[in-house]
């Protein structure tokens, strides 16, 4: 992957960042960073930012969702305890700490939140790596209710662990879990507990441990650790459709399989982008699980990654990926 000389270095600190990073690659000719030639014509990078505005540096995010409705980023920064609210030009919006109570002396600490999205009421939805609840805030971060997914399915000794939010357009919302009970458990947008779809086990349908989770166009995506395939698809009444990519060393599987977002690059073509945390790459396929192309690899220029963490789409033409180790979010249009 060939990188112009203008590219901006990751060094410069704070705001000031941002604003030198998108002037550098105004000036820049565009950056094909995909391949084959059908996709690497197509894609740009736009825009780099490493803090949340205010010079405080990303550390650790894990997470991010891309509220089209508002034209915000939402960014789940556990290593800074916060969640960070970017415009579509990762231009900072708002900032907000996120804190959870301890189960022993019930006194606030400072969380880790995990993922987050949003509703069309404007509430965040999110989970944190220190609790078992799901939380819902309003706009400024102002705690509103607590699920507790336990007692949603109706059994207090069970130790539920949320992992994983995916929101549709009807404001069902979709948790991975993990602990006592590893499926995905749908909820109307009330946040009462609809249904349940796949279970732990050793089947083509079953799963291990969930990494990531995605709905699109009623179809549910969710990536696994452990088991094979490594990304399934259900539609969203739990029926299991197919599923692809292994954990082994072929071009087309996927070692830490740790975000997914889907893009539709032409009117009807729908790909499926999945970042791999360990090989330093997205790896694209197409509708029915063939595998396409990488885009990226290890490194520190635009357009490679250190441990990618996830994927955001905004429309049908901007990618944000976020790294966790890079400590920064880069904006690709896709045109």
């Amino acid at each position: 992957m060939n990188l112009p000389a203008c590219s901006p270095n990751n060094s410069t600190p704070g705001l000031l960042a941002t604003l030198i990073i998108s002037a550098a690659l105004t000036a820049c000719p565009p950056l094909a960073i995909a391949q084959p030639a059908n996709l690497e014509e197509r894609i740009t990078i736009t825009e780099i930012a490493f803090d949340d505005g205010w010079q405080t540096k990303f550390r650790g995010a894990s997470a991010l969702f891309a509220d089209e409705r508002a034209g915000e980023l939402f960014v789940a920064d556990g290593g800074n305890s916060r969640i960070v609210i970017l415009d579509e030009k990762l231009q900072s919006k708002f900032v907000f700490d996120h804190y959870v109570a301890d189960p022993r002396t019930g006194r606030s600490l400072k969380g880790e939140p995990r993922d987050v999205v949003v509703n069309s009421r404007g509430e965040i939805i999110l989970v944190d790596n220190l609790t078992n609840q799901i939380e819902v805030l309003d706009f400024r971060g102002k705690l509103l209710e607590i699920v507790e997914p336990n007692k949603l399915y109706g059994d207090t000794t069970l130790t539920i662990k949320p992992q994983r939010l995916a929101i549709d357009r009807s404001d069902r919302l979709y948790v991975a879990t993990g602990g006592d009970l590893i499926t995905i458990m749908v909820l109307d947008d009330y946040y009462s507990l609809e249904r349940t779809i796949g279970k732990r086990g050793s089947g083509e349908e079953d799963f291990n441990t969930i990494l990531t989770l995605q709905v699109h166009d009623g179809r549910i995506y969710a990536t696994d650790l452990y088991a094979q395939p490594a990304v399934k698809v259900f539609d969203t009444s739990g029926a299991y459709l197919f599923g692809f990519g292994g954990h082994d060393v072929e071009r087309d599987d996927l070692s830490f399989p740790s975000g997914l977002a889907i893009l539709e690059v032409d009117p009807g073509v729908v790909t499926i982008w999945v970042a791999d945390g360990l090989r330093q790459v997205i790896k694209v396929y197409d509708d029915s699980g063939e595998f396409l192309q990488t885009v990226g690899g290890f490194g520190f220029r635009p357009g490679e990654f250190r441990y990618p963490a996830d994927l955001a789409v905004q429309g049908d033409s901007v990618i944000y990926i976020v790294e966790r180790v890079g400590n920064r979010i880069q904006r690709f249009d896709f045109k």
